[in-house]
Order: structure tokens, then C-alpha cells, then sequence
């Protein structure tokens, strides 16, 4: 049980490395004005967006630390919260981006490299599963 938890940590950050070397990639196929609005469009996401999942996160070990609700409950309520929040974000991003008129070729690599990023995601989650099941 102990290694299928280290490999969805393994699939996590590989996911994660992966994902960002994609999105780099493409980012080197934007002009300089283009990598400026990109930049200028997205502070404010970047200021906050991880607040929502900042707070997923808390109410996860909050629950799981000082809550009498079934562990395996817990996790899955967690999982689906989670989900939620991450497919909003990713809604509000492609909207955006389109709105900001992002060339489609650098917005179908930004896709692929979530995708990549949620595979990792899934590999983790799956390995919790595993732990607390």
C-alpha cells in the first residue's frame, strides 16, 4: 500500500513537471506582446486562484483531523469538492484566454498540458483512494 502512495506522488510530479515543460514550450510560441497580455490578464488569477483551493485543502485536514465523519467519506466528498473547483478554474482560464483572443494553437497546447497535469492529479488521488480504502 506504502508504494502505490509514493507512485501517485511519483505520477503527481511528473505530471507536474511535464505539464510545465509543455506550457513553456508553447509560451516561447508567443510574441512579446502576446506573453505581456498574458501576463497583465492573469495577475489577478494568479493573486488569487489558489485561494479556493488553498481552502479545499484546509477543509480536507480539517475534517480529517478533528471530525468523526468516515475517513473514506471525507475523501471522497474532498475529491469531488475538489474537482469542482479545478474544472471551474480551468473554465474561467480557456474563457479568458479565448476573450484575450490567445492564438488557438497556443490554447490547444495550454489544454494538453492540463490534461497531462490531471493525469498526475488522478495517479495521487487514486493512491489515496488505495491508502484509505
Amino acid at each position: 500500500m506504502e508504494n502505490k502512495f509514493i507512485v501517485g506522488i511519483a505520477s503527481f510530479l511528473t505530471g507536474v513537471i511535464i505539464s510545465r515543460i509543455i506550457i513553456e514550450k508553447a509560451m516561447k510560441t508567443l510574441s512579446q506582446e502576446e506573453k505581456a497580455r498574458l501576463i497583465d490578464g492573469f495577475t489577478g488569477t494568479r493573486t488569487y486562484g489558489f485561494i479556493p483551493v488553498l481552502v479545499a485543502i484546509l477543509i480536507f485536514i480539517g475534517l480529517n483531523r478533528y471530525s468523526d465523519f468516515n475517513k473514506q467519506t471525507i475523501l471522497y466528498a474532498y475529491t469531488v469538492l475538489l474537482s469542482f473547483v479545478i474544472v471551474g478554474m480551468q473554465i474561467f482560464v480557456i474563457r479568458k484566454l479565448t476573450k484575450l483572443e490567445f492564438p488557438k494553437s497556443y490554447i490547444k497546447k495550454y489544454n494538453f498540458s492540463r490534461v497531462i497535469y490531471f493525469l498526475g492529479l488522478g495517479g495521487f488521488i487514486w493512491s489515496l483512494f488505495v491508502k484509505y480504502n
